[in-house]
């Protein structure tokens, strides 16, 4: 009932797609179960939204390339992550991959990797918005051309 409790402090319009995913429901249950034997939530919430956010902009599609070594390890575990959820969630494999990554995120990491998780989340915007445009351009060509 208390991970419950927990999980439903989280729950708003930015968390609601993220946590209604039966996958990320039990990773995100076994890091907050993790995280009673610690007994610390120290900026858990902002954490964690700052982590779904990230995930939901995040697309395979982009291939990112960092100098940075905070920036390049965040982009590496979000993408192992995302990888994690879309193929074979049940095995025991992935539910470690995405347990270990997400713990590590809201429980060990400091503040420099959610100013990464941030940087990635606008550098994904700038690449859907630029594909959204290029989209729209080309479906323009379309109606030009039929014309």
């Amino acid at each position: 009932m208390d991970a419950m409790s927990v999980i439903e402090d989280i729950l708003d319009k930015i968390t609601i797609s993220f946590i209604s995913k039966k996958a990320q429901m039990y990773t995100l249950f076994c890091v907050v179960f993790k995280m009673f034997d610690k007994k610390s939530f120290d900026d858990f919430f902002e954490k964690i939204k700052i982590f779904v956010t990230a995930y939901s902009k995040f697309r395979n599609e982009f291939a990112l390339d960092y100098e940075d070594d905070v920036m390049s390890a965040v982009y590496a575990d979000i993408k192992k992550y995302k990888l994690a959820s879309s193929e074979g969630i049940n095995k025991v494999a992935n539910r470690t991959i995405r347990f270990e990554i997400l713990y590590k995120i809201c429980a060990e990491y400091g503040d420099e990797v959610f100013e990464a998780l941030k940087k990635l989340t606008e550098d994904m915007n700038k690449l859907l918005n630029a594909k959204q445009d290029e989209k729209d351009q080309l479906e323009l060509d379309d109606l030009v051309d039929e014309e």
